[in-house]
């Protein structure tokens, strides 16, 4: 099984095939050679002579076999299984595509829904979704509800940290900072999840909670309007507040 860590693409979805190709503007190979802008083109140029983004893996979509869809449409998991060409096994390829936005997962969703059912008529591709998977990872109580779920970063306010991917949950009486990771990313976890757990399956770590009783304040950031500010009261008096800074 080879992993890899997440990296920024744009996905390109043709009626054949989807292509992930890399994002230049967070990539960390960009072209630093500095050229006239616009460049010149050439007499009797035809869109054939433009140059073709760099896609780093194209999928066929006859051979797209399983899509899971993330709890609250976060994410999409999209599962192919490809022919060698030598024998009669397959090479699986596991993409998990963290959207973080409903309306973005629901389109790519229904185009590749689309163009399946084109591509497989007989077959078809198998949808499901892990909103058992996410809730029994998150271990909230039989009592509480979820009110809301997103993906987001947290950064830090002093300090040269990075900022870290985290998953915030609402519900009717408490707030939650995850760790979100997903089987076969490179996370070290335990033998028993290894075995028990597909490619691409959810895995939950609280970072920190709260009771909603204790926010005293939501704080919207003047410099970024995706920016807010969590205050958060001490579980006792001899701790300070602390601030949960949550980039949207």
């Amino acid at each position: 099984v080879v992993v890899s860590e997440s990296r920024r693409y744009i996905l390109c979805l043709s009626d054949l095939a989807l292509y992930f190709i890399v994002d230049d503007e967070f990539s960390t190979h960009k072209n630093t050679t500095k050229r006239t802008f616009p460049s010149r083109m050439p007499p009797n140029s035809t869109f054939e002579d433009a140059q073709w983004p760099h896609a780093v893996v194209r999928h066929s979509l006859d051979s797209l076999q399983r899509i899971v869809i993330g709890f609250q449409f976060q994410r999409l998991t999209l599962q192919f299984f490809v022919s060698n060409g030598v024998s009669s096994s397959s090479f699986e390829y596991t993409y998990v595509v963290l959207t973080s936005n409903k309306a973005q997962t629901v389109s790519l969703l229904q185009k590749l829904q689309s163009y399946t059912s084109d591509t497989q008529p007989d077959i078809g591709c198998l949808i499901e979704n892990d909103d058992k998977l996410f809730l029994d990872g998150l271990g909230a109580h039989s009592s509480e509800v979820v009110m809301h779920y997103q993906i987001l970063h947290q950064v830090w306010k002093t300090g040269n940290r990075e900022a870290a991917r985290r998953s915030f949950v609402l519900t009717d009486s408490k707030i939650y900072l995850l760790d979100e990771t997903y089987s076969g990313d490179g996370t070290i976890i335990s033998d028993e999840k290894i075995k028990k757990a597909r490619l691409g399956d959810v895995s939950l770590a609280i970072i920190d909670e709260a009771k909603l009783s204790k926010v005293t304040e939501v704080r919207a950031a003047n410099e970024d309007p995706r920016m807010i500010t969590l205050v958060i009261l001490p579980a006792n008096k001899l701790k300070r507040a602390h601030r949960w800074r949550l980039v949207c």
